[in-house]
């Protein structure tokens, strides 16, 4: 019986270490506040329809490029320390730097596609869904609500 404790012990103890490595390695490695050489870019463009976007958020010169028909309109853009705090606190809420596009098996050739990269130093973070990458599901999540919360963001700025 004593040994059968041990191992139920022991066991629980080798359970309890690895979900503790998995929790580990879920954590984000995304700094607490932005870096003053951070640039977060989300790009749309492709599909069927001649229109795309560029958006580009950095701490000077942030921007929103619009391509409609082949008239291009650019919206200057600029944000406080604040605002890009709260953006990097969210993208570390989110895992967004956890998120991996894996090739799909077909290419979708009337699909747009939208491209979210968040860089800094040597550090470079991002992913793509189109009409060749996609993501898992649970990524997609992630991937939808970091895109929706960027739009949102510099919608606030108009």
């Amino acid at each position: 019986m004593k040994k059968l404790q041990q191992k139920l012990l022991i066991l629980s103890l080798l359970f309890t270490i690895v979900i503790s490595c998995i929790n580990c390695t879920a954590q984000s490695n995304l700094p607490d506040t932005w870096q003053p050489d951070m640039v977060l870019k989300m790009t749309y463009g492709g599909g069927m329809r001649y229109y795309s976007y560029s958006i580009e958020i950095k701490e000077t010169g942030s921007y929103r490029l619009v391509n409609d028909g082949g008239k291009e309109t650019k919206y200057d853009l600029s944000f406080t320390k604040q605002q890009l705090d709260q953006l990097i606190q969210f993208l570390k809420t989110q895992k967004f730097d956890k998120i991996k596009s894996v090739k799909r098996d077909d290419i979708v050739y009337d699909m747009g596609t939208t491209s979210i990269i968040l860089s800094w130093g040597k550090n470079i973070n991002g992913a793509s869904v189109g009409a060749t990458e996609t993501l898992p599901k649970a990524d997609q999540e992630i991937f939808n609500a970091v895109r929706i919360y960027i739009e949102q963001f510099v919608g606030k700025n108009k």
